[in-house]
């Protein structure tokens, strides 16, 4: 592999007043076990939903492939 195509690893925990939609962030996301730790991926966030001051829900679109 070319280090080129070599990427870091996320290094920067965004807050959630941070977040918008439309944003593309890294994420860390297991596909077989979504409880475990997994792969990096970059994703565009589709919605931010705030239940309540502690619950939160983040939807993202993973991104696939390179990016233009």
């Amino acid at each position: 592999m070319d280090t080129v195509n070599l990427r870091p690893r996320a290094r920067t925990i965004l807050k959630w007043s941070e977040l918008k939609v439309g944003d593309v962030v890294m994420v860390n996301y297991n596909v077989e076990t979504p409880e475990e730790r997994g792969f990096w991926f970059d994703a565009e966030i589709t919605s931010l939903r705030e239940i309540s001051r502690t619950n939160k829900e983040v939807h993202a679109k993973i991104l696939l492939g390179q990016q233009n």
